[in-house]
């Protein structure tokens, strides 16, 4: 008889997307990236701009961009650079100059407050 093989199937499920240690949201940022420096190319091609000129630069902020996206990939993880973005429009504290909207959340209508 033959001897069955077997093999792993979905290997992966429920993991983040992963491309070469850049994670999630990087990834769509990469290609983001990519996209804005063709057409970057594509302009200053149609502008004139010589060829070596033109290449030089967009190597040369395709690289810079690289890196400084997978270290921010590094640093902040798949949620992180999100997180902290948002930790950034949180307030302080939050003011009030009375009870009454607060008394009013919680009231049922009747006067009393429970």
């Amino acid at each position: 008889m033959e001897k069955l093989k077997s093999y792993r199937l979905n290997r992966g499920i429920g993991q983040p997307l992963e491309f070469r240690g850049l994670k999630a949201q990087y990834l769509g940022q990469l290609v983001a990236l990519s996209v804005g420096l063709l057409g970057l190319l594509g302009i200053m091609h149609v502008a004139g701009i010589p060829s070596f000129v033109a290449v030089s630069l967009v190597f040369g902020l395709g690289g810079w961009g690289w890196r400084r996206l997978y270290r921010m990939s590094n640093t902040f993880g798949q949620h992180g650079l999100m997180k902290k973005r948002a930790r950034r429009n949180l307030p302080d504290a939050l003011l009030s100059g009375s009870r009454g909207p607060f008394i009013k959340l919680f009231s049922d209508g009747t006067g009393s407050e429970f």
